[in-house]
């Protein structure tokens, strides 16, 4: 067993400290999501569906804060469908 540790243990250092990063990423998010803060940075000219909002780059609705109106929509949707009231 100690051979094994002596010629493993840069990988075994290496896998502990990617590891802890993982972990500290996911409880950052976790955070983050408790707190109401968006994924998305909370604008959305970073949103995937901000041209689902507005063709024109801005949406009075959204301005920044809060939740875009189209993922409002498609969030609702989601909420629906898992309570089976389509």
């Amino acid at each position: 067993m100690l051979q094994w540790l002596e010629n493993n243990w840069g990988t075994l250092v290496v896998s502990i400290v990617l590891i802890l990063i993982v972990l500290l990423v996911v409880r950052t998010m976790i955070r983050d999501r408790r707190a109401g803060k968006s994924a998305c940075g909370n604008t959305c000219a970073g949103c995937a569906l901000a041209g689902k909002c507005h063709a024109s780059g801005s949406n009075p609705s959204c301005g920044g804060e809060g939740v875009c109106p189209a993922t409002e929509d498609l969030l609702q949707k989601i909420e629906r469908e898992k309570s089976g009231k389509c």
